[in-house]
């Protein structure tokens, strides 16, 4: 008897994994489930490649041109809500991105000739609150406007802005975010 149990249990123990084992079945479902896993996280790669591709295509959202450089003083009935004294730069940006954009975020910023920076100021490019011709800037549109630059007469280069010929200067816009008429959003930060 004690011979049969003992038979038993060795049978039970030899068998026991293959009993407790997944069925087909079960590891069908386990391998489904990774596959899904796997495609999902497939699909987030090339979401973050295309973002990357869509993000070199528009490196440079806009062509600009300066048109000129004006020192504007602030009188007293405006300094009420003028914080003081301005550069003021008259520009022309146009939209090179191939697709309708309703807002350009960015930075123009003052160089002198051997690249030290001077001044800068965020800036928004858009045509707001134009309802006549629509406010998205279309592709290959020109928008013009004032890009202003607060003057603090004590800082030598604010001075140097000041003083110099729009030749003797140079002007860079740097991109921080394009936000398309479609929705779509593309930061270069």
């Amino acid at each position: 008897m004690m011979q049969v149990m003992r038979y038993i249990l060795i049978f039970l123990l030899f068998l026991s994994p293959y009993l407790l084992a997944e069925t087909v079945e079960e590891r069908l479902e386990k391998l489904e489930k990774k596959i899904i896993q796997l495609e999902r996280r497939i699909q987030a790669l090339e979401g973050e490649k295309k973002q990357k591709d869509q993000e070199k295509d528009y490196r440079t959202p806009v062509e600009f041109t300066v048109l000129s450089k004006k020192f504007k003083p602030v009188n007293l009935r405006e300094r009420l809500w003028e914080k003081g004294d301005k550069i003021v730069l008259y520009m022309k940006f146009k939209n090179i991105t191939g697709k309708a954009v309703r807002n350009i975020k960015g930075i123009v910023q003052i160089e002198d000739i051997s690249g030290r920076k001077l001044m800068e100021t965020e800036v928004n490019i858009n045509k707001a609150l134009n309802f006549i011709t629509g406010m998205d800037i279309k592709p290959d549109e020109t928008v013009e406007m004032k890009v202003s630059f607060l003057y603090d007469n004590r800082k030598p280069e604010h001075r140097y802005v000041k003083e110099s010929s729009i030749e003797d200067l140079k002007v860079l816009f740097k991109p921080l975010e394009v936000e398309f008429s479609d929705g779509t959003v593309i930061n270069f930060r």
